[in-house]
């Protein structure tokens, strides 16, 4: 029988190395949510291209036909949850193409309102059909289910993954210094 090196361990029998159903169930529940992201990215992209704009252009150009056309730059950037430079990136590539505009405001013009252009306005309801259509399905992908806990739930686990991933982002810049 062969000796065991030096400080290492056996494994006991008693052991297991099957993982416990908690993180079974973890791991499914991460496998659904990337399934479920894949498949919703693949929806949204059809969306997308039918209409010949990005995503991020469709967010803003949505979140101002769902403000009255006008949105202050910074309350745009909470309300996407995206980089600052993501929005301001996609926001020069609207305004170029004339479907929004910028407009500095406040005591010292450093604050930034974002309104749709004529042209805007135009692209905005010619685009609200297909929206609609891809929305209701998705709507009707839900009926039936307990929607409202499911996204409280969903927030949840986002607000808790986001939070633990800060913390870790801090520690780990902290033992590396």
């Amino acid at each position: 029988m062969p000796k065991e090196k030096r400080g290492t361990k056996k494994r006991s029998t008693t052991q297991s190395s099957a993982i416990s159903d908690r993180e079974s169930m973890a791991i499914g529940f991460y496998l659904s949510v990337i399934r479920l992201s894949v498949v919703f990215e693949q929806g949204a992209n059809l969306f997308h291209q039918s209409i010949g704009l990005r995503q991020p252009y469709m967010a803003i150009i949505n979140t101002l036909f769902q403000n009255n056309g006008v949105i202050q730059q910074k309350t745009l950037i909470k309300y996407l949850q995206r980089s600052r430079q993501a929005v301001f990136s996609a926001i020069k590539n609207l305004e170029k193409r004339g479907i929004i505009s910028r407009e500095k405001f406040g005591q010292d013009q450093r604050k930034n309102l974002i309104k749709l252009t004529e042209q805007g306005w135009k692209l905005a309801k010619d685009i609200r059909p297909i929206h609609d259509r891809f929305f209701g399905f998705l709507a009707s992908c839900l009926e039936g289910t307990d929607s409202e806990n499911m996204t409280r739930d969903i927030n949840a686990i986002s607000k808790k993954l986001e939070d633990d991933m800060v913390e870790f982002k801090r520690k780990e810049t902290k033992s590396s210094s």
